[in-house]
């Protein structure tokens, strides 16, 4: 505090300008303290010899202080999405068939019959196609196969023809082709690879924030400076 210090009287308004060493001491000239004070020579001697005058000395200061708050919050929110996904799959089966074949001959040969049995292979395949929120929709496409028979059993030297060739047609009364099919026997399904669709996210829907306590730290202070000039303040305190 080398500068800018005032000289003021309790009593007055006037102020005067005071050296001030390094060391934080300072000198005031006589005539300084007269013109605050409103003395003369002999009343300021008398103050003097009396030791009624009285010196103080303010000086405004500033200190920074810091403190560290910290406060936690939690907000909950749930958002809907859908995904599209589609998924091809195989699936093979086979299914038991037989034939009955009768014709009765006008000539006199009588009723033949014939019976065979056969087996009847087919695959079919399918798409799927749904979503992660649950539902699916799907396609199937089947193809049936190719049916293998087996030998016909006939007595010896009668063959089938016999009823079916067109050639024969006028010497048959009545015939009888019958075609029977069993159960079908799935096999099992082959998938293939699930394909993913983009996914669409919905609207956020927000929740309430929770609002944590607010947690306070230490308070650290710091150094305390000069905010302002420093002022004198004498008075008589006889008076």
């Amino acid at each position: 505090m080398l500068a800018g210090i005032a000289f003021v009287a309790t009593a007055t308004a006037a102020s005067a300008s005071v050296t001030v060493n390094d060391a934080g001491k300072g000198f005031i000239g006589k005539g300084d303290v007269q013109t605050v004070l409103g003395y003369n020579n002999a009343a300021l001697q008398k103050a003097v010899d009396g030791k009624t005058l009285l010196f103080t000395a303010q000086v405004p200061t500033a200190q920074a202080l810091t403190q560290s708050v910290s406060q936690d919050a939690t907000q909950s929110g749930v958002q809907a999405a859908t995904q599209t996904a589609t998924q091809t799959a195989t699936q093979a089966g086979t299914q038991a068939v037989s034939q009955e074949l009768t014709c009765t001959y006008t000539n006199g040969n009588g009723t033949k019959t014939f019976h065979r049995d056969g087996d009847r292979d087919g695959t079919r395949a399918g798409t799927a196609t749904g979503s992660r929120s649950g539902s699916r929709e799907g396609i199937r496409t089947a193809d049936r196969g190719a049916t293998t028979w087996g030998a016909w059993d006939a007595a010896p030297g009668e063959n089938p023809d016999d009823c079916l060739r067109s050639q024969n047609a006028d010497h048959i009364t009545a015939i009888s082709n019958v075609i029977s099919t069993g159960a079908i026997t799935d096999g099992a399904v082959t998938e293939g690879v699930i394909t993913p669709g983009d996914t669409v996210p919905g609207v956020i829907t927000e929740g309430q924030i929770t609002e944590g306590a607010i947690s306070y730290g230490d308070t650290t202070s710091g150094a305390v400076t000069a905010a302002g000039a420093t002022k004198v303040f004498v008075n008589n305190k006889a008076l």
